[in-house]
């Protein structure tokens, strides 16, 4: 994927209780944070995009374009989903799949 520069990285500690996951997609600095009461949340160019709590099924799901140069779009796809005390969280860039990690995690109160 010729627009992805460099891996998605992990931010082992963010000092908010979030956990946080960016990467560089063209000219955007991509961020997906998870809240500590599970709200995705999707920044591009530090603007949040889209943010989202987990349904009653424990899964969330955010989105947005990316306008890349010459009114190239791309679209970034996030989705959260909990089971059996972790959290899945898979990131695609027009469908294509470019991350995908299962995390543990404690379930959060009420």
């Amino acid at each position: 994927m010729p627009y992805l520069k460099g891996p998605v990285e992990e931010v082992a500690d963010s000092g908010d209780g979030s956990l946080k996951f960016r990467f560089r997609y063209e000219m955007y600095k991509v961020e997906l944070q998870i809240r500590p009461d599970d709200e995705l949340v999707l920044l591009a160019g530090n603007i949040v995009r889209k943010r989202r709590h987990p349904g009653p099924s424990g899964s969330a799901y955010v989105w947005t374009n990316l306008e890349l140069y010459w009114e190239e779009h791309h679209f970034v796809e996030a989705y959260l989903s909990r089971r059996n005390g972790s959290i899945r969280l898979r990131i695609t860039m027009n469908k294509a799949p470019i991350f995908e990690r299962e995390i543990d995690r404690p379930a959060r109160d009420g």
